[in-house]
């Protein structure tokens, strides 16, 4: 590849048709990994980024190699009890989004590789593209380093699967960052782009004679961050659907120290929050204790005006770790339509009591992802 500079304006066309091609890919990222069944490749055996791979510039060019690595990292909250990771598809695909925009840009700038942008690690909590290229000419440096700072944030929103609200990522942390050798920095001063999504659930809410301890993580049960459809038992009539949830259970040395739990609770009961508009639409509930019989209960609701769905299980912890629950509604309605949230998501509590001063944990759910 020859090495000189394109003018101002030709650089910057390409870097624009770059980065509308690379935002406008990112919203389709979930198909994208069955295109590179082998990635992430590994290196070379003893194989470091800034090693020349694709030979050397002409002697007459000056060098300085600049090595350096695009970070994602899941940071969880301190009470992790819905555990979140990249699977080795999820990280497939988005290392390769962010190593062909790496190496486009740098073709697009007429920089010299060294070593081209490539998957090199993938762990449950964060991703590595690493890569290195010839840092000598100051201003084409500059250049890449301005495009980089401006996709960050895209590759922010590739890392978060374009939402970093989805109930997976509640509470989680994520952050795109940059790792350069010491001996070959030359982009210094990029800043991390990170997004955030807090717990806070405004369900349930009542007076005070009725508050309880929303917040995750202070109770051994959690329930599963997307419903799954079944067909509705026949006992529903014709043209239900049902929607299931799946309760686990947390270690106690993972929960979050609280007064309104004690050891061998059981799970007393589940509340959604739910449209009064919609009651007639819910014909009841299919519920599985984990090792008992399938059985089905009338629905339930609160005071009208509270929005509230509800049904009692009174499990113990061992019906309750991998047990499911499934909201039967005619098929005119669907959960998403029925969740009083937005967003085609739904507020679930899990209740240790009936009275108040309990704990009430509160977890966002949503459909299947796609």
């Amino acid at each position: 590849m020859a090495y000189f500079s394109k003018g101002a304006f030709a650089f910057t066309a390409l870097l624009l048709a770059i980065g509308w091609w690379f935002s406008a890919s990112a919203h389709e990222f979930h198909d994208y990994y069955s295109d590179y069944p082998n990635f992430p490749p590994s290196l070379p055996s003893g194989h470091q980024p800034d090693e020349d791979i694709n030979g050397s510039p002409p002697d007459s060019y000056p060098t300085k190699s600049c090595s350096f690595c695009i970070v994602a990292t899941l940071q969880p909250p301190a009470y992790d009890v819905r555990p979140y990771r990249f699977d080795e598809a999820t990280c497939a695909a988005i290392q390769q989004k962010i190593s062909d925009f790496m190496n486009s840009l740098l073709e697009a700038a007429n920089i010299y590789v060294f070593s081209p942008f490539v998957p090199t690690d993938c762990s449950g909590t964060q991703l590595n593209v690493c890569g290195a290229f010839n840092g000598s000419d100051v201003a084409a440096v500059h250049n890449v380093k301005k495009a980089l700072q401006q996709q960050l944030p895209v590759f922010l929103e590739l890392a978060s699967d374009n939402d970093i609200c989805q109930p997976q990522l509640e509470g989680y942390q994520v952050v795109i960052s940059t790792e350069q050798f010491v001996e070959h920095r030359c982009l210094d001063d990029l800043s991390p782009s990170s997004k955030h999504c807090d717990p806070w659930a405004p369900f349930p809410s009542c007076s005070p004679s009725c508050r309880c301890d929303k917040n995750q993580g202070v109770l051994p049960y959690t329930v599963s961050p997307n419903w799954y459809t079944q067909p509705g038992n026949i006992r529903w009539g014709r043209n239900v659907t049902e929607y299931c949830f799946t309760v686990n259970t947390v270690d106690s040395s993972q929960l979050k120290p609280s007064s309104c739990y004690s050891v061998s609770d059981a799970l007393a009961k589940i509340e959604w929050s739910a449209e009064d508009t919609l009651r007639s639409a819910v014909r009841g509930f299919t519920v599985y204790p984990a090792g008992g019989p399938m059985k089905t209960i009338a629905d339930s609701w609160g005071a009208t005006g509270t929005d509230t769905l509800k049904v009692t299980l009174n499990w113990t912890e061992e019906q309750a770790n991998g047990g499911v629950v499934c909201v039967a509604i005619q098929n005119h309605i669907t959960m998403s339509n029925l969740c009083k949230t937005g967003y085609g998501q739904c507020y679930v509590s899990i209740y240790n009591s009936y009275k108040s001063g309990s704990c009430c944990p509160t977890y966002r759910t949503g459909p299947p992802r796609q």
